[in-house]
């Protein structure tokens, strides 16, 4: 049953330093008429009581407490238990700028869309880095145009910077998927295999906040593999987009092989990197590859001279950026 406009869903887990920024800048958005769905995903400091608290203080807010499951399965919790005809999601470490439900709900009910999405601020400590597209219409007859773009921006794979019509999530019977990474990445492309009308707006809306150490310190075995799974996704969406999809795969290719640096030593990552070169896979993707400009084209070029010794240092280079020059990292990536 409907009781409001907007669900909003909130996963927490051990957010305690963040989490009272974020929920209020909830709680004080120019759009009032919603509900926001806060999960304390087995948090084991203060988040439980800052959530109590809010919840005590504004009735708006619905508090849910279970045992750690994961940012996935709470996020399916939520769909399941929303009352709003749409749905938001939020981090638990982030900032909302007060417009971004109105401007968001107000594009949907003009437009019909299923989706709507917006653009969104990166902001590490003084550095904030604004990333968005021209506002629009992305559907089944622009999609091979749009796509491409949202992807390599950004836009498309995260849940925070959109608006969902919850009818039209339950009925594709699309979740997170749980135990798996980049879980946001499958959730929104498997969405757009049913043909909804995606309303972008240009406006940054959300802040996507950059923590000192937020950035994982040890290498995840599935990273790969799963990014390999995302990308046939990709593919299945974007069948006239071969050169994009092939750059996709060198992209994650480099960030998989660059996360390794943290876990493995340097003898390890480029007796991996030998074998992955010798694949078909490789050679398909690094001479099929597409991208616009010159980072792009670099990242192209350096493939398809599959030297272990030039893309070892690519990757290793990439490795120091990201972890040990982040505000760079970002603004390069961007």
């Amino acid at each position: 049953m409907t009781v409001c406009k907007i669900s909003v869903i909130m996963p927490v887990f051990q957010a305690q330093a963040y989490l009272k920024d974020a929920i209020d800048s909830v709680l004080s958005q120019s759009y009032s008429d919603f509900e926001l769905l806060i999960f304390n995903d087995g948090s084991t400091d203060k988040s439980g009581a800052i959530c109590r608290a809010a919840a005590e203080q504004d009735k708006r807010i619905r508090y849910f407490e279970q045992e750690n499951r994961g940012q996935a399965a709470v996020r399916n919790h939520g769909i399941r238990e929303a009352r709003g005809e749409y749905l938001a999601f939020a981090d638990s470490d982030d900032l909302c700028r007060p417009d971004w439900l109105r401007t968001l709900f107000d594009r949907a009910q003009a437009t019909g869309a299923e989706i709507v999405l917006c653009g969104y601020q990166t902001v590490s400590g003084e550095t904030v880095s604004d990333v968005f597209s021209a506002s629009g219409t992305m559907n089944d007859r622009n999609l091979s145009e749009k796509l491409p773009e949202l992807k390599q921006k950004n836009l498309m794979d995260p849940p925070w910077n959109k608006l969902y019509r919850t009818d039209f999530v339950r009925r594709t019977g699309v979740q997170f998927p749980e135990g798996e990474i980049y879980e946001d990445t499958e959730f929104n492309l498997r969405l757009l295999q049913y043909h909804p009308t995606v309303e972008i707006c240009s406006e940054c809306l959300y802040c996507y906040l950059l923590h000192a150490g937020s950035t994982t310190r040890r290498y995840d075995e599935r990273k790969w593999p799963t990014l390999q799974k995302r990308v046939a996704v990709l593919r299945e969406l974007l069948p006239d987009c071969s050169p994009f999809c092939d750059y996709c795969w060198l992209r994650f290719f480099y960030s998989s092989f660059a996360d390794m640096f943290l876990s493995l030593s340097g003898k390890e990552v480029r007796r991996r990197l030998k074998a992955q070169l010798k694949t078909e896979e490789f050679y398909s993707a690094a001479h099929g590859a597409v991208g616009q400009g010159m980072a792009a084209k670099l990242t192209v070029w350096i493939a398809k001279s599959r030297s272990v010794g030039l893309i070892y240092s690519f990757c290793r280079m990439t490795f120091w950026l990201k972890y040990k020059m982040q505000k760079l990292f970002f603004r390069v990536r961007k």
